[in-house]
Formats: structure tokens, C-alpha cells, sequence
């Protein structure tokens, strides 16, 4: 299957990716130490909001697909200037 972006990434879309992602974070002699379980919810998020997908489609889905539209989402995260 093919999927597009369907929304743009803005502001809000990175501060609730970030409050997701570093929610249970703890910081230990100078390193933020983050809860694996919130990486995927994180990941989750980001994939189903810009990419339109819902939960359940997200479920079903190929985790060699999950990766390419992870690196696609890390692409817009940090675009090269």
C-alpha cells in the first residue's frame, strides 16, 4: 500500500510528539534516559497524525512499511538545510 502525507508537521504536532516521547524521561549523570514503551507510542502518534491512519490500520500493518514511514516522518522532524 501507498501512503502520503496528509497533514502538514507543525509546532502542535511536534510538542504532543515530544511530551509523548519524553514523558517518563529521567535524566541520569547528564543523559535523558528514555522509557522504550513510550518511543513506539511516540512513533505511533506521529505515523497515525501524519499519515492519516487510524489505530486499527496501524495495528495490521507491515512493521517493514511502519519503518519507511517512520524514516519519511524523521525526514520532516529534521529536514537539511
Amino acid at each position: 500500500m501507498t501512503y502520503e502525507i496528509k497533514q502538514k508537521y507543525t509546532r502542535g504536532i511536534q510538542r504532543e510528539f515530544n511530551k509523548i516521547m519524553f514523558g517518563n524521561s529521567e535524566m541520569i549523570n547528564g543523559q535523558v534516559k528514555l522509557d522504550p514503551s513510550r518511543i513506539d507510542e511516540a512513533n505511533d502518534y506521529l505515523v497515525m497524525t501524519l499519515f492519516g491512519i487510524s489505530k486499527d490500520e496501524l495495528d495490521e500493518m507491515d512493521p517493514v512499511e511502519f519503518e519507511k514511514l517512520t524514516q519519511e516522518t524523521g525526514k520532516l522532524q529534521n529536514p537539511k538545510k
